[in-house]
């Protein structure tokens, strides 16, 4: 039996997180480059890296090892389906999306539940059809995304912000992405 390096775009974000987490640890100042940023100012780079880097940074373990878990189960799948390069594609459009959201309410993200729950809006819709909604999906969406609704409104809402906007981005980029109907032209080439 051969060990096989199967998913990179998962596995490097997954390494890239542990990497940072140590360095958080050992160094804690180097923790707030991980974080989104606090006010636009794209005069400072850093500000441009923070939209992008804070999903590598995480609070503690327990907050690490809970991402990288679900990261683990469902990035290999999505991966093989849509490419590493459309995967790490998706996930920086999800870290920027969250990192400007949380900017417009005046806080701060860190982790990569946003990337995580972008995976599970993806597989909700693993093998739809367009113009077709997946009981899947609706459940995932019900489920899932209505216990995030709930802890919106009762919590401090950050975390719930990054995990609503990467389920809204990985069920919509899932539905846009949906194979053609039995019947119907594609687009594609």
């Amino acid at each position: 039996m051969k060990v096989t390096w199967n998913a990179p775009g998962t596995l490097g974000l997954c390494g890239v997180s542990l990497l940072v987490f140590g360095l958080q640890t050992v160094l804690p100042g180097v923790g707030g480059v991980f974080a989104s940023p606090v006010r636009v100012d794209p005069a400072e780079p850093l500000f441009f890296v923070q939209c992008v880097a804070h999903v590598l940074g995480h609070v503690n373990f327990s907050h690490l090892s809970n991402n990288l878990l679900l990261l683990l189960l469902l990035g290999p799948m999505v991966e093989a389906r849509h490419g590493t390069g459309w995967f790490l594609s998706i996930a920086a459009l999800t870290a920027v999306v969250t990192a400007l959201a949380a900017l417009g309410l005046g806080h701060r993200v860190q982790g990569l539940s946003g990337v995580v729950f972008t995976c599970i809006g993806l597989a909700s819709v693993a093998g739809a059809r367009r113009g077709e909604l997946p009981v899947t999906m609706l459940l995932v969406l019900g489920v899932y995304l209505g216990a995030e609704v709930m802890d919106l409104l009762r919590h401090d809402a950050v975390s719930q912000l990054s995990h609503l906007i990467g389920g809204v981005v990985g069920a919509g980029v899932g539905l846009a992405l949906a194979r053609p109907a039995p019947g119907e032209r594609s687009s594609e080439p």
